[in-house]
């Protein structure tokens, strides 16, 4: 099955656990969006279902060394869509949280970082139900990375990230996912989000 398949069924499916009559999804994503991002994220299709759809573009925050280069798809005229540039600006958009009925979290698939620790918060701040999106790596780019992950390791290492990854969520402010979605066999690892009590979708 295509992963953007699999996330569509997934997000249907949860979406019938919601509150019945008018449910409410915000999806965080972690880079500007393109069509295909709309498309892959399931956002188009819950529009189409007319299901009250919050973006919340966060990109700024978590890669605050990239620039973000936006071509905003037409479609997102007609949802509310938020770029936030600080974890002071997210704190500004707190009000959101109390009416969502599932946060669709496409922000460090799975793993805090120093740079998404505010966007996770920020989310585990919420009751809503929380759906995580793994995302795969391409094969090709797997296969080229395991000749010099050790190498690469060893001169990119974030101690302080990977402290965090060593924490408990508790301790971090975070809570982990009710649901996980998979997007290939290599996106089955290790998740830091992903705990016992986390469903696969």
């Amino acid at each position: 099955m295509d992963p953007t398949d699999s996330n569509l069924t997934a997000l249907t499916d949860v979406k019938d656990e919601v509150t019945a009559g008018g449910p409410q999804v915000l999806i965080v994503v972690q880079r500007a969006l393109s069509m295909r991002d709309c498309e892959r994220c399931g956002i188009t299709e819950l529009i189409r279902r007319d299901i009250d759809v919050v973006v919340v573009d966060a990109s700024e925050v978590v890669q605050p060394k990239i620039s973000h280069k936006r071509d905003v798809p037409p479609i997102l005229s007609d949802i509310r869509f938020e770029i936030v540039r600080s974890a002071i600006e997210l704190r500004s958009l707190d009000r959101l949280l109390s009416n969502m009925d599932l946060i669709v979290c496409e922000v460090g698939s799975g793993f805090a970082t120093k740079e998404n620790l505010p966007v996770l918060r920020w989310i585990s701040r919420s009751r809503a139900r929380l759906l995580l999106f793994s995302i795969d790596v391409a094969p090709n780019i797997v296969k080229s990375l395991r000749k010099t992950v050790f190498i690469y390791r060893l001169r990119a290492a974030d101690h302080v990230t990977s402290l965090l990854n060593r924490l408990p969520l508790w301790l971090l402010g975070i809570r982990p996912a009710d649901f996980v979605v998979y997007s290939g066999s290599t996106s089955r690892t290790p998740r830091k989000l992903v705990e016992g009590s986390t469903q696969e979708c």
